[in-house]
């Protein structure tokens, strides 16, 4: 079975310039996400295999570079 934990897109650092990631915060994860793997890791009949998927940089991380 797959899941998607996420019903839209987020980022744990929108703050624009913030290269140290000092403003980096799992809180939306430690509330809702973290709480639905745990409940699956306690299920018996394991082991289980935990796909995640890569992550993309907010926006003013990233640059455009010409095609």
């Amino acid at each position: 079975m797959r899941r998607d934990f996420s019903l839209g897109n987020y980022s744990c650092d929108d703050v624009a310039g913030d290269v140290e990631l000092t403003r980096f915060d799992i809180e939306r994860d430690k509330r809702y996400s973290i709480p639905w793997i745990k409940l699956a890791a306690a299920v018996r009949g394991g082991p289980h295999k935990l796909f995640i998927s890569p992550w993309s940089p907010s926006g003013w991380m990233q640059t455009i570079s010409p095609g």
